[in-house]
C-alpha cells in the first residue's frame, strides 16, 4: 500500500501527500481518508497531492526555518507510516511572554559552569540534543495525581465554596490547576450545577479558536499581509547598526583627541555592520525609505572608517535613523468548509459574564443559572449531550477584563460518572485535560522554577520550547498514519502528552545550566520535590501550590528575624472583623478572581482596577519592618516565599501583569531583594489565587484590637477553629 504523510502549517490549509504511482485523486483520498477526517476536524482545508514513489523532501515555508528531522525514538514501522514531512514553524512558547519581564532574578547558585552547547548549537525549528536524548521518565510516573473518579463530585460538594482542586496534564492549562465546584440551587427543588474552572495558557487559545471555527462551520486559513511601520528598521535593530556606528564614532573622536589608535574591535564591528546592510539591501521587499536609510548608514560607516584611518575626528554627530518599513504579519481568516462537513459543536458569541453565585449563611455556594455581565465577549459551546462550556478569550480587541482572559468554565451534568468524561469534552475543544501524571506535574514544577529564576527569558529556553513544538508536530503526524487499531482519537493531543515528560527532563538540564550547577544536581537537590504542596483550607479541603527548591524557608526566616521583616496582609473595611471571620470560616484568603467562583463578593481596595491590571488573580500583601496596629495576617517570609507564584515591587502597581496597563513594570522574584525592602508597607508582594489558612502556608500571627481578641477566640472555638497551621489558635491571634 502506498505511504502517506502530511505537511501542515498550524491552523491553515493542509496538503496530504500520497507517495506511490498510478494513483487517481479519488484513490489517494480513499487511502488517506482517516488523516483527512482528523485534519478537517481541526479546522484545516485539505487538498491531495500524489507524487512518485521516491524520496520526497518538504520545503520549509518562508521564514519558518528548516524542517525538523523526526527523531529515531518516534520513527514508525515502515509498514505503518514514513517519517513525517512537517512544514509547521516551531513557534516559541507564549507562556513565557505572558509571565512578563523579570527585573531581578535570584543570584546564581554557586557551582561549576555547565556546558550549554547542546542547547546553543540547535537552530530554531530543530530539536536540541538534550531533548532528543532525554531519558524517559521512571516507571510509575504515569500514575495520575488526582484521578477523575465518581467520588470527585462528592468531594467537590463537601468542599463547599473552596471547591476540589484537580491537576490536569498536558501543556494547555495554566499550572495544570483546575477547580471543580458544585453549586446548590437557592431553592430546595432546584438542580445542582457542577462547574470546572480552569485557565488556559495563551498558546492554547488557538486550539479553542479552531474548535469554535469548526463549530460555526468555518475553517481557518493563514494569510500574510503587509503592515507599514515607522521607526528603526528591523535590519537596524537586529544588527545593532546604529549602536555600532555611535560607539565607533565616540571612540574615533576620543582617540583623535589624544593621538592614540582606535581599538581594532570598532573597525571589525563596522565591517560586520556594512555586511549586514549590504545583505538588507538585497531584500526585494525593502521600502524606498528603508533602502535610503541603509544607504545613509553605509555612508556613515565610510566616514567613520576614514576618520579612524587618518586619526581625525568624525565630521558629524551620529544617531539612530527612523524610516517607514513593511512588516509581514500572518493572520488567520475564516473560509467556508468543504462540502458535507457538519459541525460537531454549537458555538455562539455573547457579552462577557460570569456565574451570578452567592453563599448561604453556612458557606454553601449556590447558583440558579443566572449570569452577571462583566464586559467584553465570551464564547459558549454546547456539546449536544448536556455539557456546555464558556470561554473568555484573550484577544485584546474583545475587551475582556485581563484577569478573566483565558478562563474556561466547563459545565457538566450532576452525575458522578460525568467526572470521568471531563478529558473527552476538553479534547473536543482541542485541549489536553487528562489527569496529570507525576512526570507531567514535574514539568509544571520546573516551568514555575524557570520563571522564578529568570530562565524563561533566555534564548536557550526559547529554543527548547520551539524544539518541543516541532517534536509534537512530528509525533502527531506519525500517530495520524498508524494502523486503524493503533491510531488515537486525537493524534495531536496524544503527541503532546507523550512529548511533555521528555521535555521536562531537558528543562531540568536547562535549569542546571542557567544556575551553573553540575549535570544531575537539580534532581538530587535536597529540596527538589516536583509534587505540588496541598494548601490546606480546613476539613480536608484545599488547593495545590507549586514551590521552588532554591528557597530554604528556615534559612530565609532566620535572616528575616534578624532584619525584623514580615509579610502582612491587611483586612480592610469598616467590618474588618467580620471579613476576618469569613476568611477563617472558608479557610482561604482568596484572590478577587476566585471570590465570585466561591459565591463571595469581590471586596477589595480596587476590585475593578485590579480586574484590568490583572492583579485580581492575586492576593495582595506588603513587606513591613514593624507590625501595623490594624486587623491583619502576618507571615514569616520563608513560609510564603517558598512558593513559586509570587512577585514583589517597591510601590503600589495594582499587581499589574497586563503589559498594556500603564502600571505594568518589572517584577522581582528574588527573596533576598524582598528582605532588603526598608519601606513601611509601601510596596506590594502578591501570591497567585490564594493562601490557605491551616496548612503549609498558614499565617504565624493574626492581629486584632485587644478588645476584640476574646470574642474572636470564642467564635473560633464555636466554629471548630482550634489550630492555625501547627499552632493553637490562642498563640496565633494576638491583640494590639
Amino acid at each position: 500500500m502506498p505511504d502517506a504523510t502530511v505537511a501542515t502549517p498550524m491552523a491553515g490549509p493542509a496538503t496530504v501527500v500520497t507517495v506511490g504511482s498510478g494513483l487517481t485523486e479519488k484513490q489517494a483520498a480513499a487511502m488517506a481518508r482517516g488523516v483527512i477526517k482528523q485534519l478537517k476536524a481541526k479546522g484545516y482545508s485539505v487538498s491531495i497531492l500524489t507524487v512518485p514513489a521516491e524520496p520526497v523532501a518538504a520545503e520549509p515555508a518562508p521564514d519558518e526555518g528548516p524542517t525538523a528531522a523526526a527523531p529515531a525514538a518516534f520513527a514508525a514501522p515502515a509498514e505503518k507510516a514514513p517519517a513525517a514531512l512537517v512544514q509547521e514553524g516551531a513557534s516559541t512558547d507564549e507562556a513565557a511572554a505572558a509571565s512578563g519581564p523579570q527585573a531581578t532574578a535570584p543570584a546564581a547558585v554557586p557551582g561549576p559552569a555547565a556546558d550549554a552547547t547542546q542547547f546553543a548549537a540547535a537552530p530554531a525549528g530543530t530539536a536540541p540534543t538534550a531533548l532528543l536524548a532525554a531519558t524517559p521518565p521512571a516507571a510509575g510516573t504515569e500514575t495520575p495525581l488526582t484521578p477523575l473518579l465518581p467520588s470527585a463530585l462528592d468531594a467537590a460538594r463537601a468542599a463547599g465554596s473552596v471547591g476540589l482542586g484537580l491537576l490536569l496534564g498536558g501543556a494547555d492549562v495554566e499550572d495544570q490547576s483546575a477547580t471543580l465546584m458544585v453549586y446548590h440551587s437557592p431553592s430546595a427543588a432546584g438542580p445542582e450545577r457542577p462547574v470546572l474552572f480552569l485557565k488556559l495558557l495563551p498558546a492554547a487559545e488557538q486550539k479553542v479558536r479552531a474548535a469554535k471555527a469548526a463549530a460555526q462551520g468555518l475553517h481557518f486559513m493563514t494569510v500574510t499581509k503587509e503592515v507599514e511601520r515607522f521607526g528603526r528598521a528591523p535590519f537596524d535593530t537586529e544588527g545593532q547598526i546604529a549602536e555600532t556606528i555611535v560607539a565607533a564614532a565616540k571612540s574615533a573622536n576620543a582617540h583623535a583627541g589624544d593621538g592614540t589608535p582606535v581599538p581594532e574591535k570598532h573597525a571589525h564591528a563596522l565591517a560586520a555592520a556594512r555586511a549586514a546592510l549590504l545583505k538588507a539591501l538585497m531584500d526585494p521587499g525593502l521600502t524606498p525609505e528603508a533602502m535610503e536609510t541603509a544607504e545613509q548608514y553605509l555612508a556613515d560607516i565610510e566616514e567613520i572608517l576614514g576618520a579612524i584611518q587618518h586619526g581625525q575626528k568624525t565630521p558629524k554627530h551620529y544617531a539612530p535613523r527612523q524610516c517607514r518599513w513593511v512588516q509581514r504579519v500572518e493572520e488567520q481568516v475564516p473560509v467556508p468548509p468543504p462540502p458535507g462537513d457538519a459541525p460537531k459543536l454549537h458555538c455562539a458569541e455573547r457579552p462577557g459574564s460570569r456565574p451570578a453565585t452567592a453563599q448561604l449563611p453556612d458557606g454553601t455556594p449556590v447558583w440558579d443559572g443566572a449570569r452577571r455581565e462583566t464586559g467584553g465577549q465570551e464564547w459558549t459551546f454546547d456539546f449536544g449531550d448536556g455539557w456546555t462550556a464558556v470561554y473568555h478569550p484573550s484577544d485584546r480587541a474583545l475587551r475582556v477584563p485581563f484577569s478573566q482572559r483565558g478562563i474556561l468554565e466547563l459545565h457538566l451534568p450532576p452525575d458522578p460518572t460525568a467526572v470521568s468524561q471531563i478529558p473527552a469534552h476538553l479534547a473536543r475543544l482541542n485541549i489536553v485535560g487528562s489527569p496529570a501524571s507525576v512526570a507531567e506535574a514535574e514539568v509544571v514544577y520546573l516551568e514555575r522554577m524557570a520563571w522564578a529564576v529568570g530562565a524563561r527569558e533566555t534564548a536557550a529556553y526559547q529554543r527548547l520550547s520551539a524544539a518541543r513544538a516541532a517534536l509534537v508536530a512530528q509525533r502527531a503526524a506519525v500517530l495520524a498514519f498508524a494502523a486503524d487499531s493503533e491510531r488515537p482519537e486525537d493524534p495531536e493531543l496524544q503527541a503532546e502528552r507523550e512529548i511533555l515528560p521528555r521535555y521536562g527532563v531537558a528543562l531540568r538540564r536547562l535549569l542546571e545550566q542557567h544556575l551553573k550547577l553540575p549535570e544531575g544536581s537539580v534532581a538530587a537537590h535536597p529540596r527538589y520535590d516536583p509534587r505540588p504542596v496541598w494548601d490546606h483550607c480546613g476539613a480536608g479541603h484545599g488547593h495545590w501550590r507549586w514551590t521552588r527548591f532554591d528557597v530554604d524557608p528556615d534559612t530565609l526566616n532566620a535572616k528575616a528575624k534578624k532584619l525584623g521583616v514580615h509579610i502582612v496582609h491587611t483586612v480592610t473595611g469598616e467590618n474588618a472583623m467580620e471579613r476576618l471571620k469569613h476568611i477563617l470560616k472558608t479557610g482561604v484568603l482568596a484572590a478577587q478572581e476566585r471570590r465570585p467562583q466561591m459565591g463571595v463578593d469581590k471586596h477589595g481596595i480596587s476590585p475593578d482596577e485590579d480586574q484590568h491590571s490583572g492583579g485580581a488573580a492575586y492576593i495582595f500583601a506588603s513587606v513591613y519592618k514593624s507590625l501595623p496596629s490594624r486587623v491583619c495576617l502576618v507571615w514569616d517570609p520563608g513560609t510564603l516565599l517558598q512558593r513559586s507564584d509570587w512577585f514583589f515591587r517597591r510601590g503600589d502597581y495594582f499587581g499589574a501583569v497586563n503589559p498594556d496597563d500603564h502600571r505594568f513594570t518589572q517584577r522581582v522574584t528574588d527573596p533576598e531583594e524582598v528582605l532588603r525592602s526598608s519601606s513601611k508597607g509601601k510596596n506590594e508582594i502578591v501570591f497567585k489565587d490564594g493562601i490557605g489558612m491551616f496548612g503549609a502556608f498558614a499565617p504565624r500571627q493574626i492581629r486584632v484590637p485587644s478588645g476584640s481578641r476574646d470574642a474572636l477566640l470564642q467564635w473560633c472555638h464555636d466554629n471548630g477553629v482550634t489550630e492555625i497551621g501547627d499552632s493553637p489558635v490562642e498563640d496565633v491571634i494576638v491583640g494590639y
